[in-house]
């Protein structure tokens, strides 16, 4: 399924647990300590490809794809 835009984190929603750091075949999610802890974070977000996989991957709704300008 493509999605069109980047994908952004609901930091609030976001568990830490990693699924979608697997599923991005062009490792643009890591996990980052926030306090104690661990969230979700996109980095380079231009080289995302749109694949969906990180939002079907994730079991808390924590990724939507936003717009790029």
């Amino acid at each position: 399924m493509r999605k069109e835009g980047c994908p952004e984190i609901d930091r609030k929603r976001c568990k830490g647990c990693g699924r979608c750091v697997s599923a991005c075949e062009a490792r643009l999610i890591s996990l980052e300590t926030d306090g104690v802890q661990k969230i979700a974070a996109v980095r380079d977000c231009e080289r995302c490809n749109q694949c969906g996989k990180c939002v079907e991957d994730c079991l808390y709704g924590a990724i939507s794809f936003r717009m790029m300008p």
